[in-house]
């Protein structure tokens, strides 16, 4: 059986990304819709491999990867409170105070590492990533090269769009290319 926890949209993606035949989605509420998947699947051979959204080989990865807690992090409004405060208070720490413990809302570098370790778990936002980004150039922690500041947890989805941004601006950056030697102008 599907996993409760995938959202009724990525269910419909399913259908259209991996060619399952079901018509109608509209008809269908989120229950009926991965009852149906489901028993299409179990009829189904083979499914064409997919690498940029799901990142399934075949249909038993497919299956498996329905069987799971879905990897899209969705939060109660508790626990996206708690993680705004969290970010909000080390990003003020490394931008407002200057990294200075003394000016900020911690105590010690113990109640700082206390917030990122809490946070990092949640790397698909895109404010954690950034509070754990500005936290890594802290001294106090060894520096960007030497850091012990965690790393966010990302998915493999949003790991890959991460990836292809980066690709696409290296492709668009402008660069400078300077050939030496004599150039002759001549004005007339």
């Amino acid at each position: 059986m599907i996993h409760q926890s995938h959202p009724r949209k990525d269910l419909i993606e399913i259908i259209h990304i991996f060619d399952v035949p079901i018509h109608n989605t509209d008809d269908y509420n989120k229950t009926e819709l991965a009852k149906h998947i489901w028993v299409e699947l179990c009829k189904m051979k083979d499914i064409k491999k997919e690498s940029n959204y799901f990142f399934v080989e075949d249909i038993d990865d497919l299956k498996g990867y329905l069987r799971k807690v879905c990897p899209h992090q969705t939060f109660t409004k508790a626990v996206k409170d708690d993680l705004y405060i969290r970010t909000r208070n080390i990003i003020f720490y490394c931008r407002e105070c200057s990294y200075s413990l003394a000016a900020s809302s911690y105590d010690s570098t113990d109640q700082l590492m206390e917030d990122a370790n809490a946070i990092c778990k949640f790397g698909d936002n895109p404010t954690v990533r950034r509070a754990l980004r500005l936290l890594r150039l802290d001294t106090i922690f060894g520096g960007p090269r030497h850091s012990t500041i965690p790393v966010p947890i990302l998915t493999k989805r949003i790991a890959q769009r991460i990836h292809s941004i980066k690709e696409l601006k290296k492709q668009n950056t402008p660069m400078l290319k300077v050939n030496k030697g004599e150039y002759f102008i001549e004005f007339s």
